[in-house]
């Protein structure tokens, strides 16, 4: 089967019977033809044999694979029944010589290997070769299944997940995202959540504001994230421009008359932890225009517009304290109390509190609290860590903690917690003394002492890059040992054999941009060069170039360093040129361009003229970029255009809505976005002026990425 999956390969066939029409006047070949074409769709035969017609109605067969996976089994088979008694065939991979739309259609699909079969001599020779191809496909589709696809556990499709979600790569998430809702892995709440979630990372908000049944989510039970999210959707969608143009008449009148029913059941202390500015500014009004002035207190008018942070300061000076009135609960009402504070947010603060209120429950009290409602219900919908049978053990309250606990066996819902904790743990606290990170850095290490606690950690990488991307002084000076002890971990993880998560450019990145000392510079260096591997292939091109790209917008203190970097990865890219795409192969060029990088080696500068149709699919198209970065707007241009001159490049670096920037948005063929590196009004305005035409996302900040971005649109168009 060819194609990323069911759907994909059905498409790739009714296509490729479109194009084929009829096969041959000869009844049997005809027959013959249609019958092997069918292995496009059979998930049982790794490729496809997909016959092809030449224009002297010779038939031939075009062996496909899409992945060198793929290649490798197939080719001992093919080689097994339609060898060189038969056919042309000799084990050896040589490219299309036919030409036609078949032929072109296959080119245009980005596999690892196309490879033609040919029956030289007579039509009986020929039916021969085409039966010996059937008998494959036949003796394939009957063969038992001797080992099973083992699929991937729900902890690894989330981490993959947040992976994509902290480099931008929208089409990745969401294609995650997918497989969770068709393998039923997960319930549908929890499932629109994490659309919520990806809707958020890219900041959009018109999106959040249809979607499906969006007002029962503000009265759902859901997670303190889940909550800040939907706050920042209200302000986005409701009250950020009147909130600009400092009109506190209308402000309020908004805010009571839309957001104020929606937003009340989040309202209530202790406030969700990750309030961003949106949220901060309804938590505000709410304090302002109702008699729980308490909340003001609570209220960072640092995030809040400043005439509205002088407003929420003066009624904080102003207020009155009230009395504090002691309150005499026994223990069996703070239970009560806390099971239905965590039932309504399940915050780790608030099942931290159902924890310590079990711990002072005899085992007469909680029978009697199971056995009534709705605290019973409220249990039953604790985390499996969190309730009655371990009362008293608190749940981790930051990193530290977590690694900790990581190697414990009991402790088995530590990816859950890490997940929940990217978003609540407080990180100004953590990175903001050297201390601090020095604890953070030694508890790292630590967990690699032990093979449970390593293997929880490698898995949870991706929410750590998270939790330090809410950091608002991100790359932050002082966390620079963090960011260091990842991108090592994570090379740790790829020469055993582990997951290596993209976020790994995230960590690179910030390293360069903060600084780095030599010894510093030459360890991350060899981490990336460990990351890269021996096993280098064509779907790691882009990040290499991404990585040099980072290197090169920095200084660096060991030059060379970085020159022995540049010629390891011409040792890398050599030995996959031939196969890369023609969008890659100028990607390579234009970044050699730029850096003085000089591409000696024979294999790279071979003609050889590479398998797709990307150029002229790109011929005449009207391409729109978007990226606060000048130069990468310029790189990406020259490179484009380099490959199709008749393509209409244009960019934007602009901060905000503009005439030009609308007509971009309005008459572009596809759009790109550097999400990494925009301004959310403008992207807000591009979106709301695009419509249902194509607008793709680049997911890191140079060039390469928006060529990747490029290349995506051009497969699927």
């Amino acid at each position: 089967m060819i194609g990323a999956d069911r759907s994909g390969s059905n498409q790739i066939y009714e296509q490729l019977l479109s194009l084929a029409g009829s096969f041959s006047d000869d009844l049997q070949i005809d027959g013959l033809c249609r019958g092997l074409l069918e292995t496009v769709q059979s998930p049982r035969i790794p490729g496809a044999l997909i016959p092809i017609v030449a224009e002297d109605s010779r038939v031939a067969v075009c062996a496909a694979a899409a992945t060198a996976i793929e290649w490798r089994q197939l080719s001992p088979l093919l080689r097994a029944f339609v060898g060189p008694t038969v056919s042309s065939f000799d084990g050896f991979p040589r490219p299309l010589s036919l030409s036609g739309s078949v032929a072109t259609y296959l080119s245009g699909l980005g596999l690892s290997h196309l490879v033609q079969v040919d029956f030289p001599g007579s039509r009986a020779k020929t039916v021969t070769g085409l039966k010996a191809c059937s008998r494959l496909a036949e003796t394939l589709e009957r063969a038992p299944a001797l080992t099973k696809n083992t699929p991937q556990p729900v902890s690894s499709l989330l981490a993959r997940f947040q992976d994509y979600l902290n480099i931008g790569a929208r089409s990745d998430a969401e294609e995650t995202l997918s497989q969770l809702r068709t393998g039923l892995r997960l319930d549908s709440l929890n499932l629109r959540f994490l659309a919520l979630q990806l809707l958020d990372a890219f900041s959009d908000w018109s999106a959040i504001a249809v979607f499906p049944n969006l007002d029962s989510l503000f009265f759902a039970r859901k997670p303190p994230a889940i909550s800040a999210i939907l706050l920042e959707a209200l302000y986005r969608n409701h009250l950020e421009s009147a909130v600009t143009a400092e009109n506190s008449q209308v402000v309020t009148a908004i805010y009571q008359g839309v957001v104020q029913p929606l937003a009340l059941p989040m309202l209530h202390l202790p406030l969700p932890p990750a309030l961003r500015v949106g949220g901060q500014v309804i938590v505000a009004l709410e304090g302002l225009n109702s008699s729980r002035r308490e909340l003001l207190s609570f209220v960072d008018a640092d995030q809040l517009p400043q005439w509205l942070a002088e407003i929420v300061r003066e009624s904080v000076h102003s207020a009155t304290k009230a009395p504090v009135q002691e309150q005499s609960q026994g223990a069996v009402e703070r239970a009560q109390a806390a099971l239905m504070e965590a039932d309504g947010s399940p915050s780790l603060h608030a099942l931290n509190d159902v924890l310590t209120a079990f711990g002072q429950l005899s085992p007469d009290e909680i029978q009697t609290l199971l056995s009534t409602e709705p605290f019973r219900s409220a249990v039953l919908k604790l985390p499996d860590a969190t309730g009655p049978s371990d009362p008293g053990r608190p749940l981790p309250a930051d990193w530290i903690e977590w690694l900790d606990r990581a190697s414990e066996i009991e402790f088995d819902t530590a990816l859950d917690v890490a997940r929940q904790g990217m978003d609540e743990w407080p990180i100004d606290v953590a990175l903001n003394d050297p201390l601090k990170v020095e604890r953070l850095e030694a508890a790292l290490n630590r967990a690699q002492d032990n093979e449970l606690a390593a293997r929880r950690f490698s898995e949870s990488i991706p929410y750590v890059v998270g939790w330090l991307q809410r950091d608002a002084s991100f790359p932050r000076p002082l966390a620079t040992p963090i960011y260091s002890v990842l991108l090592t971990l994570l090379a740790l993880g790829s020469s055993r054999g582990g997951s290596v998560f993209e976020s790994s450019q995230l960590l690179v990145s910030a390293l360069v941009s903060v600084g780095l000392g030599p010894d510093a510079y030459r360890n991350m260096v060899a981490d990336v060069e460990e990351i890269a591997g021996a096993g280098f292939g064509v779907e790691m091109v882009y990040w290499l170039l991404e990585v040099i790209e980072d290197l090169f917008q920095f200084t660096t203190p060991v030059v060379a360093a970085r020159e022995a970097f540049l010629q390891s990865a011409i040792v890398k890219l050599a030995p996959v040129f031939g196969r890369l795409s023609s969008v890659q192969r100028q990607a390579v060029r234009q970044l050699a361009s730029d850096v003085g990088w000089e591409l000696s080696d024979p294999r790279i500068e071979s003609p050889d003229v590479p398998a797709d149709d990307f150029a002229s699919r790109l011929a005449g198209k009207r391409v729109a970029l978007y990226s606060l970065s000048e130069s990468a707007n310029r790189q990406a241009e020259a490179a484009l255009l380099a490959l199709s001159p008749t393509a209409s490049v244009s960019s934007s670096s602009e901060t905000g809505g503009t005439a030009r920037l609308k007509a971009l948005a309005e008459n572009a063929d596809v759009f790109v976005i550097s999400w990494q590196c925009a301004k959310h009004a403008a992207t807000d305005f591009i979106r709301a002026n695009r419509g249902s035409r194509p607008l793709v996302y680049a997911q890191g900040r140079g060039f390469s990425s928006i060529l990747r971005a490029v290349e995506d649109y051009l497969r699927t168009a």
